[in-house]
């Protein structure tokens, strides 16, 4: 998401005289100054993500997960997970598994949309352990996973 300059480009500096420049109150600066764009708050979120176990997932919409950039994972067993639901171009996220479950998450699945299929580390299946933790992003090829532990 573009963060939009306009109000901010808007305003104008005084020349030192009091006379001249914008005007700067609460109202006239809420949207440039104090409300920080969507953005970068999403840098700071995380969503604790609860994963049915004893079967896989395809095309897994993870809940509330879009808006966050971490996701505990918390598996009630042992699960798959075939494919995740498509997100924006070059969104990331960083998995983390909660649990003693292991999770695995299968490279390149035909069970899953095309556009929301895993390609694992080395092209192929990767399982997530207990407090394992591996960073995804999402390009037009689906998800590519980076190993980070």
């Amino acid at each position: 998401m573009a963060i939009d300059r306009t109000p901010w480009n808007a305003l104008v500096d005084d020349d030192g005289s009091g006379l001249t420049g914008s005007i700067w109150n609460k109202d006239t600066i809420k949207t440039v100054v104090l409300d920080p764009p969507l953005s970068i708050l999403r840098y700071a979120s995380a969503a604790n993500v609860n994963i049915e176990g004893g079967t896989n997932h395809n095309n897994y919409a993870v809940p509330g997960g879009a808006d966050a950039v971490v996701w505990f994972l918390n598996p009630s067993s042992p699960c798959g997970i075939t494919g995740i639901v498509a997100e924006t171009q070059l969104t990331q996220h960083l998995l983390i598994n909660t649990t003693a479950h292991a999770i695995t998450f299968y490279n390149q699945n035909a069970q899953s949309l095309a556009a929301n299929r895993i390609l694992g580390p080395g092209y192929t299946d990767y399982t997530l352990y207990v407090w394992g933790s591996i960073w995804m992003l999402y390009t037009t090829s689906g998800w590519i996973f980076q190993k980070a532990s």
